[in-house]
């Protein structure tokens, strides 16, 4: 059995209150089932956790890494970063406070648009995430565990991509935590599909816990990423990509977007399913125009079957 593990990460305030969530799923065959969901309290539990578990893959519901421009000193900056924000149609400034992988999905998938790394104040300060991470990547180091098989995952991004996925309706799609109506809604369209196998017991669980309803998405993103169903970023700054194409520099600096897609491609990328099958679609384009829509006009999900079964 392949064992693919979601964490939803939380500060070390919030850790102590049992708000770091785990959700491990196995794979046998085509069967996909959740097989357990519990708190870590201390980095103690998680490093040991990473240690012991025998995952195939492992996918964090949190900024891995820190904006790569945030402690240079140089001026003008030799790297290759502001750059790039500048192509993207970002302020040059904006390197310091998000990550190239943020600003292209701010581009590329704007109603999913991330928070920056270094963020204050919001429902959530993000950046005592970051530094825990970093502080635990070192502990893992030094454990021998590999770190080559732990992703950094989007997730509430990836439940955004779900909710459209189903056809919700549009409200459900941002506001999706606000009740646990709309969390029992998605779980059932999520197992009514043959997605994921659900206990009553867990599912209870997944509605009532917002955490776990998290951690098990980004279980679930993992997998999607495992068997290569998951947005790249050669997809978002390819040629097909019309919102990016429209800003008119990609066929001028085809270097340029060569060694961001490099880059971004050495684990500095926020995964999210790709459940329509390619790149962005004008569906999805569609459904950002649209937020007041009462019905999303998604492929269904034969077309998404076809494609599972192809890879397996």
């Amino acid at each position: 059995m392949k064992m693919i593990l979601g964490i939803d990460l939380s500060s070390v305030r919030l850790a102590e209150k049992g708000k770091t969530m785990v959700a491990v799923l196995g794979e046998t065959g085509t069967s996909l089932r959740l097989l357990s969901l519990f708190s870590l309290r201390d980095d103690r539990e998680l490093v040991s956790l990473l240690k012991t578990c025998p995952f195939v893959i492992c996918g964090v519901d949190a900024p891995l890494s820190l904006p790569p421009c945030v402690l240079c000193t140089h001026f003008p900056c030799p790297c290759p970063f502001g750059r790039w924000t500048e192509l993207l149609g970002f302020a040059p400034e904006m390197a310091y406070h998000y990550r190239i992988s943020d600003l292209v999905l701010r581009r590329s998938l704007p109603f999913v648009a991330p928070k920056p790394p270094l963020s204050n104040g919001g429902p959530v300060d993000i950046t005592p995430l970051t530094m825990r991470w970093l502080r635990i990547t070192r502990q893992l180091v030094a454990a021998g565990v590999p770190l080559q098989r732990i992703i950094e995952v989007y997730g509430s991004g990836a439940i955004q991509l779900y909710a459209q996925y189903f056809q919700l309706a549009a409200e459900r799609i941002y506001h999706y935590r606000a009740s646990e109506h709309n969390r029992r809604m998605l779980l059932e369209h999520v197992c009514e599909e043959g997605v994921l196998e659900l206990t009553s017991v867990f599912r209870a669980e997944l509605c009532e816990n917002e955490d776990a309803f998290d951690a098990l998405f980004v279980a679930l993103t993992s997998w999607h990423t495992f068997h290569d169903r998951s947005y790249t970023p050669d997809m978002l700054l390819s040629s097909e990509n019309k919102f990016l194409k429209e800003k008119g520099f990609w066929g001028k600096v085809c270097g340029e977007k060569e060694a961001m897609v490099q880059f971004l491609s050495k684990k500095q990328w926020s995964f999210l399913p790709d459940l329509v099958g390619g790149c962005v679609g004008d569906n999805l384009e569609k459904a950002n125009e649209n937020k007041n829509a009462q019905k999303m006009d998604m492929p269904g999900m034969d077309h998404a079957k076809e494609k599972c079964d192809k890879s397996e």
